[in-house]
């Protein structure tokens, strides 16, 4: 706790600590990590989850292009932004946030446009899209008063 001086010179007590956009950041990023372990498919008893996808087979829509995995592309992607710390410029995050959403986007866009029918979507890629979607959020989301000049500014 730390002490802001008011009107009349008063002292009150004030709390120092993260903001929103870096709970909504860390929360996105361990979204997005989770979503990256669980089964994004699910059929006959086989599963396979982000590290079982090929990040060039999403992109090129071919299912033999190798290339890292996307379980890699979205975990490298939270690490980073863990790694960086608390106070990321907004540009940083739409970066990883966009490296966390793109894997399980591309997969379930083309999940959803495959003809035939549609089985076995698990939970693992929607958990990942959204924990990217959060974290992507929180470039947008700034602390109270951040950037922004003050309608009643202090004597």
């Amino acid at each position: 706790y730390g002490a802001a001086y008011g009107r009349g010179g008063a002292a009150r007590a004030t709390r120092a600590g993260p903001d929103t956009s870096s709970w909504l950041a860390s929360g996105g990023a361990g979204l997005a990590i989770v979503g990256a372990v669980l089964p994004w498919i699910s059929l006959a008893g086989h599963s396979a989850n982000a590290f079982d996808v090929g990040m060039w087979a999403l992109i090129t829509n071919r299912p033999g292009a190798t290339g890292p995995r996307a379980g890699m592309v979205i975990l490298l992607a939270a690490i980073a932004f863990i790694s960086l710390a608390q106070r990321l410029p907004a540009w940083s995050l739409i970066l990883c946030a966009t490296a966390a959403l793109g894997p399980a986007l591309l997969f379930l866009l083309r999940w959803f446009g495959a003809s035939g029918k549609h089985q076995g979507l698990s939970l693992g890629a929607p958990l990942a899209l959204l924990g990217g979607l959060i974290l992507g959020t929180a470039a947008f989301v700034s602390p109270p008063g951040a950037g922004r000049p003050s309608r009643y500014p202090t004597r």
